[in-house]
């Protein structure tokens, strides 16, 4: 009978223990990553165009992301999504390119990257940065 009851409360404590460390998984304030000058090469393009675009980032955890890219003048046009592992570092400058589409009307848009990090299995984090506006002629 001694046992079932240590069995018992050796369950008990570790239901407490998993609950606790649930809780503390989706409420600590994770800092994954920062973007600051987030800035095209050029103030205008034309469809098909390729688009230069630099910014310096912080990141401050080593797990890999997903990232989305989006072009936005009211609506929003997906154009791709890839996995991405920049290295952690404090305000490194980084640039990569996108193909406009060749149907893209011209108009005034905005590139958003949306990055998007599981920091641990109960939770995820998205971060969205958004360019400068530019033209599409």
């Amino acid at each position: 009978m001694r046992g079932f009851h240590l069995l018992a409360w050796a369950t008990i404590i570790l239901a407490m223990l998993l609950l606790l460390l649930g809780i503390f998984w989706i409420v600590y304030p994770y800092q994954t990553m920062e973007v600051e000058d987030f800035v095209t090469t050029k103030a205008e393009y034309k469809s098909g165009d390729e688009v230069v675009y630099n910014f310096e980032y912080s990141k401050f955890i080593h797990e890999p992301c997903l990232v989305y890219r989006q072009l936005i003048n009211g609506v929003t046009y997906p154009i791709d999504s890839f996995g991405s592992n920049l290295p952690k570092a404090q305000f490194k400058l980084s640039s990569d390119t996108i193909q406009l589409p060749m149907l893209l009307k011209p108009d005034t848009y905005i590139l958003r990257l949306v990055y998007v990090h599981q920091v641990n299995p109960l939770r995820t984090i998205s971060k969205e940065f958004n360019s400068k506006p530019f033209c599409v002629k």
